[in-house]
């Protein structure tokens, strides 16, 4: 049986036959060859007369086809008829494009050695180079392909070094396409590389700039977005300030910067834009805090305080809107009227100052500083310049103030010579001069023996960028000389908050993380304390505490911590499974575990979403924003794209919930719920069915739709056939909101007394005793509100009080609030209002101590409408 000529083309041609090299002695018949192999059906003389050498010039392919005669094996594989020729040959090429064609990457990649028929030119033949140049961009697009779909599959495996290394490769073909570039991104990210991914960003902006004059793609701000919030601006903190009030980074003693308070101060109280431009820890959040303390001495309020971060414009417009109670008004407004409302907003609160602290995303900062009011002054603190503010440069510390905080920290005078000498090694850095100190008092040190200590630390580690250069690098040899000091214990917490996406952590969380004992870890966190290392925070009228490390020591952790991403992730799920229901325990860890949402894959992201979102979860307590939601939506999707029925018919009926109940978008809410139906009754799930039919029906009544009544009717009908009290319950419910929505009070309270009814027939032993107490509690409530409609005062207030009692039983703060500001309304209605304020004001403390603060809002916003007193 004849053999196959054996070909390799991508790559120098190599041509062989049982072992043989076949290599024709002239370019043009080598050309010849390697075309011929690439055909799947014979070429005529003619067609390669005009490819090679011109039309006619038959004489030419004739001797090229003599020479190709002379090969060993042509026999078996070169077949000329005199009118076409043809080669029966095995290539690689056509492997390459079988193992692509069966999904076999990884063969398809390794079959890859060069360019199409590298180093093959042909003079005097333009139209065979012509063919060859398309053949080329053929098989390169190929080999894109073949990349990245094997990326995607090695991403898939979370082999992300591999997978980084083709991804690279796809840069290597064409340096502006975006795709590679978010690619890559993305997966120095997952290695927990946040670093090298932020600077992979950076390149690909600069060279799109440079190269084609335009911006990153929205897909790729969205990763970056998504990476950035794995950092401390993840849950953006803001907050109104008072004087009297804490100041964020207000420190004990302050020490120099006289003149730049001054001038800082006396641009703003002019309502000038300021901008506190350095280094990290260089100081420019406790000098912003000494302004704003200067014009809180001025102005008693009127100061609104949010550390932007890298968020984009909705995340920082909302969390203002959160600091000043307003968050539903903002939630509610279209995208393009949320500047205006954010502008009417400042102004209705009389702010006078906004303070942006650590600000990185200049389109952000533009979007805020376009809709401040004309006379409200702005200070921002940043390390990059930004334009069109006025700057105050805050670099090293003058000597003399550089001293004095050394010896403060130290705890006792430092012999002077000895301190000039250590803070000039330090370059006068803020950050720097304060770890000294501790060092000096707790190693019990002279500042010439750290000064030697310093030198002999390593120089040449490897520093994450916010430690390049010669200061930061005294910097992170005077952080090492720390961490030599420390024992094995604390050395491995420090480099724990390296593994984490904020630096903040809780014992709880670090010790999974670490898999080790809590009450070790919290021992050796104390000790970072006392080492100046980390600050201990806790959150007012809550046990829940944790640790927090400067952002550059964050860095040089991340730099040198041995947790990957990933182990985090899975310590954050954890640590959400057992405090799913502890809401101070979630608020301060909230941005390591949307942190760790968002890093996590598709699984774990629907393990954590469920556990925030059950009922009387998290969410039940704190609201929703951009954020949670889009969280939400992404488990949602991901639970249906893994055909986990079950979970995915949940999550989208929470979806359709924040949309309802606090976004009031009703389409959106009906869009969600619709599709949880359709899931549910994938799984038949008939009580879900039922109950998700009735949210139908709810969203369509508020819709004005005609349909909604027969709907909740179907709903109820479904429910009553299956025997199901709870969801009969829940459905008359849904029908009483609707009907005292609509003005008829007669049926609502007919409808809630029914469901009350059939709930207290009901024992604990026939159902969960806390789904029947969540149920018969807001049954409850339900009736007394009807009641009040009604204008039968004693009955509503009766029902209140008893579902006060139920509240106080199962020691809920939540829905001990709720009757308080229930009991409180019913007292308005009767202007009762001495009575009246004391339920409203203590169901304000009891919202607040709970920060359940959509509710708290909206009480505020009535008590302030109605002239109570909020003291």
């Amino acid at each position: 049986m004849p053999s196959l000529l054996q070909v390799q083309l991508l790559g120098v041609p190599v041509f062989s036959w049982q072992q043989q090299d076949v290599c024709p002695s002239s370019r043009k018949a080598q050309a010849l060859l390697a075309y011929l192999c690439t055909q799947a059906t014979p070429a005529s003389r003619e067609h390669l007369a005009e490819l090679l050498w011109g039309v006619g010039k038959l004489n030419n392919v004739r001797q090229a086809l003599y020479e190709l005669r002379q090969l060993p094996g042509a026999s078996d594989w070169l077949f000329d008829d005199n009118d076409s020729v043809h080669v029966k040959a095995s290539t690689d090429l056509n492997a390459f494009e079988t193992a692509l064609n069966q999904e076999n990457y990884q063969q398809a990649l390794e079959l890859c050695s060069g360019v199409l028929c590298e180093g093959v030119r042909v003079g005097n033949a333009p139209a065979f180079m012509d063919w060859l140049e398309v053949e080329r961009l053929r098989f390169e697009e190929l080999y894109r392909q073949a990349l990245e779909k094997q990326v995607e599959v090695l991403q898939r495996q979370q082999q992300f070094d591999e997978a980084l290394g083709l991804a690279r490769q796809l840069l290597e073909l064409d340096a502006l396409n975006e795709s590679a570039h978010r690619v890559v991104i993305a997966l120095e990210h997952a290695r927990g590389h946040t670093e090298l991914a932020l600077e992979q960003f950076e390149r690909c902006r600069v060279l799109l700039r440079d190269e084609l004059g335009v911006e990153p793609l929205p897909e790729t701000l969205a990763l970056l977005r998504t990476i950035e919030q794995g950092g401390e601006s993840h849950a953006m903190r803001a907050m109104q300030l008072r004087a009297g009030e804490s100041i964020p980074g207000l420190t004990e003693k302050f020490f120099g910067r006289a003149d730049s308070i001054t001038q800082t101060l006396e641009w703003l109280l002019a309502g000038e834009r300021v901008l506190l431009h350095g280094f990290g820890g260089s100081g420019k959040s406790a000098l912003a805090a000494q302004v704003i303390a200067g014009f809180l001495g001025v102005h008693a309020s009127g100061v609104l305080w949010l550390e932007l971060g890298n968020e984009s414009p909705e995340f920082a417009f909302e969390a203002i809107a959160r600091a000043l109670d307003a968050q539903q008004r903002m939630a509610q407004s279209h995208a393009a009227t949320q500047g205006q409302v954010l502008h009417d907003l400042l102004r209705e609160h009389n702010v006078k100052l906004l303070v942006l602290d650590d600000v990185w995303n200049a389109y952000s900062l533009s979007k805020l500083t376009e809709v401040l009011p004309a006379d409200v002054a702005l200070l921002v603190t940043s390390r990059q310049r930004y334009p069109q503010l006025k700057r105050v440069s805050v670099g090293r510390l003058d000597r003399q103030a550089a001293l004095e905080l050394l010896a403060f920290h130290a705890g006792s005078a430092v012999d002077a010579a000895q301190g000039d000498l250590l803070c000039q090694l330090l370059g006068d850095h803020a950050f720097a001069v304060r770890i000294a100190g501790v060092t000096l008092r707790e190693e019990k040190l002279s500042a010439r023996e750290l000064s030697r200590r310093i030198k002999r630390a390593p120089h040449l580690l490897s520093l994450p960028d916010v430690l390049q250069g010669d200061e930061q690098r005294s910097i992170a040899s005077l952080l090492q000389v720390s961490l030599d000091a420390l024992d094995d214990q604390a050395y491995e917490s420090f480099l724990g908050f390296g593994g984490m996406f904020a630096p903040v952590v809780s014992p709880d969380l670090l010790a999974l993380a670490l898999r080790r004992d809590i009450n070790a870890v919290e021992t050796s966190l104390f000790t970072l304390v006392q080492r100046g290392l980390a600050e201990f925070v806790s959150q007012a009228g809550s046990d829940a505490i944790a640790f927090r490390v400067h952002d550059l020591a964050h860095s040089y952790a991340r730099s040198r911590s041995p947790l990957r991403y990933q182990t985090t992730v899975q310590a954050t799920k954890t640590y959400v499974e057992q405090h799913q229901h502890n809401t101070a325990a979630i608020d301060i860890e909230l941005a390591n575990i949307l942190g760790a949402a968002n890093a996590a894959n598709d699984t774990d992201v629907i393990s954590i979403m469920m556990r925030l979102f059950t009922e009387g979860g998290y969410f039940s307590a704190r609201g929703h924003s951009l954020q949670t939601t889009r969280l939400l939506s992404r488990a949602a999707e991901a639970a249906r794209n893994q055909e986990q029925l079950e979970f995915a018919h949940f999550l989208f009926a929470k979806l359709g919930d924040a949309e309802f109940n606090f976004f009031q978008n009703y389409a959106l809410a009906l869009q969600h719920y619709e599709t949880a139906l359709a899931l549910a009754r994938q799984t038949d799930n008939a009580q879900r069915e039922a109950v998700y039919l009735s949210l139908v029906g709810l969203s369509r009544a508020q819709l004005h739709d005609p349909e909604a009544e027969s709907i909740l009717d179907e709903a109820y009908a479904l429910a009553k056939a299956q025997g199901d009290v709870l969801t009969v319950c829940t459905i008359l419910d849904h029908r009483g909101y609707t009907a005292g929505v609509s003005g008829d009070a007669v049926t609502a309270n007919q409808l809630f007394s029914e469901a009350l009814r059939q709930l207290e027939s009901l024992q604990e032993n026939e159902v969960s005793a806390s789904e029947l107490n969540r149920r018969m509690f807001f049954a409850l409530l339900n009736k007394g509100k009807s009641e009040l409609d009604l204008a039968r005062y004693d009955a509503s207030i009766a029902l209140r009080e008893r579902a006060l009692a139920l509240a106080t039983e199962q020691k809920n703060t939540l829905w001990i609030a709720y009757c308080h500001a229930e009991l409180g309304e019913t007292y308005h209605t009767q202007q009762l209002r001495q009575k009246a304020q004391t339920h409203f004001l203590t169901a304000l403390e009891l919202y607040e101590q709970c920060q359940a603060r959509q509710d708290a809002s909206a009480l505020r916003e009535f008590l302030m409408a109605q002239a109570y007193e909020l003291t």
